[in-house]
């Protein structure tokens, strides 16, 4: 997906740097990221995202499984110049990319870890990360929406 330079080079790369970081501590990740938005297309056929989410579920040590105690990471960075190079400064609620982008990403982790209140379910249906089964490293919404086997849900381009 298209990001500027301030957005790839440092702000996504810092998060992606701090992410290797807790893999070299003994954690194992999950990772979901994807686009929001559009700013226009390049070519008239890729379209150029308003903004670029991440949502990274950190577990203690391989293998452990979710528990209340699951860190979970959420950002939602404008793909714009000028941007906060720190990634930090981005974060929200994983309940906040589910309203952004109409997708519902982890219901087998805590309401409590994922930030005021979170609902399971998608009325048609639950989606659950196989925690235990395969790993989903970094990949575009819709790629996971196959590999959860979510219903076909487009991203919303607001």
């Amino acid at each position: 997906m298209p990001q500027t330079p301030d957005n790839n080079r440092h702000t996504w790369e810092g998060l992606e740097k701090y992410c290797r970081t807790l893999v070299r501590r003994g954690k194992e990740l999950y990772i979901i990221a994807g686009p929001y938005g559009s700013q226009g297309t390049l070519k008239g056929q890729v379209t150029i995202p308003q903004s670029t989410w991440k949502v990274v579920v950190v577990l203690d040590r391989p293998g452990s499984g979710v528990t209340a105690n699951t860190r979970v990471i959420a950002v939602n960075v404008p793909n714009q110049q000028g941007i906060n190079y720190d990634w930090r400064a981005y974060r929200v609620s994983v309940k906040t990319l589910e309203g952004l982008t109409g997708y519902h990403f982890l219901d087998n982790v805590p309401a409590a870890r994922l930030g005021g209140g979170y609902s399971v379910g998608w009325g048609d249906g639950r989606a659950s990360l196989p925690w235990n089964k395969q790993r989903v490293h970094s990949t575009e919404v819709n790629e996971v929406a196959q590999i959860l086997h979510l219903p076909n849900k487009p991203v919303k381009n607001k």
